[in-house]
């Protein structure tokens, strides 16, 4: 999947924020040492490890494909279109 230098969308920051985490908060829970890692997942700049993507859903109570739906959809698209070539 080519993303080039566009953002992966996803909806991190507004599931963080319907349970009243701050970023610092959400951090710090997570156990990352600044809240640099999820600016960036949040922004869509960069993407969690599979680690770090697990722990996100604990957090947030949601799942991969609720967290990055965009990008879910984007992947299986590729993946059928493979099938059938």
């Amino acid at each position: 999947m080519e993303k080039g230098n566009r953002p992966i969308p996803n909806t991190l920051r507004l599931h963080r924020k319907a349970l009243g985490y701050s970023q610092k908060h959400a951090a710090s829970l997570l156990g990352l040492e600044s809240v640099r890692p999820l600016k960036s997942w949040e922004k869509g700049t960069t993407l969690p490890s599979t680690v770090y993507l697990f722990k996100l859903c604990i957090l947030l109570g949601k799942t991969p494909r609720e967290l990055y739906t965009v990008l879910t959809y984007s992947l299986r698209e590729e993946m059928l279109t493979k099938e059938f070539e």
